[in-house]
């Protein structure tokens, strides 16, 4: 397993690995708002940091960092969930920000509970008013 920066090229199997993992992990959310949103996210991952992570010289998934330090997500194929892949990630993530914020859907238990334990806290609760949906913002360290 490998983690670098992300190439230009590799762009296109980037944004197809987040709709991919967003409409799997997001169920509730109806698919034609990530396909809105698809392009826009693209433009941004170009001026983003993106993490690739690769195993066997397939890329596996990503981590996209923005605006200095929020963590826009990490997106791990299928195949490779619940196997420490995501951990790997932000355990490599923690050595390069002093500090992380990011966003979690309410509804995504399972991600609150990944970042829980990798000691990320709970600082607010807001609605994402585009889709009245609320989102927990989280922050490692706990302490910011």
């Amino acid at each position: 397993m490998n983690i670098r920066y992300m190439e230009i090229p590799e762009l296109n199997k980037v944004i197809d690995l987040w709709l991919e993992v967003n409409t799997e992990v997001h169920h509730k959310i109806d698919k034609k708002y990530w396909l809105k949103h698809k392009d826009e996210v693209k433009e941004s991952m170009e001026n983003s940091n993106i993490y690739i992570m690769e195993h066997n010289n397939e890329i596996i998934g990503f981590a996209g960092v923005t605006e200095g330090y929020y963590l826009a997500g990490i997106f791990i194929d299928k195949k490779y969930r619940s196997q420490g892949y995501g951990k790997s990630m932000i355990d490599y993530l923690k050595l390069k920000y002093d500090e992380l914020i990011l966003d979690v859907y309410e509804f995504n238990e399972e991600a609150i509970k990944f970042y829980e334990r990798e000691d990320f806290g709970i600082i607010e609760i807001n609605i994402n008013e585009e889709l009245q949906i609320n989102e927990k913002t989280m922050a490692w360290p706990k302490e910011i």
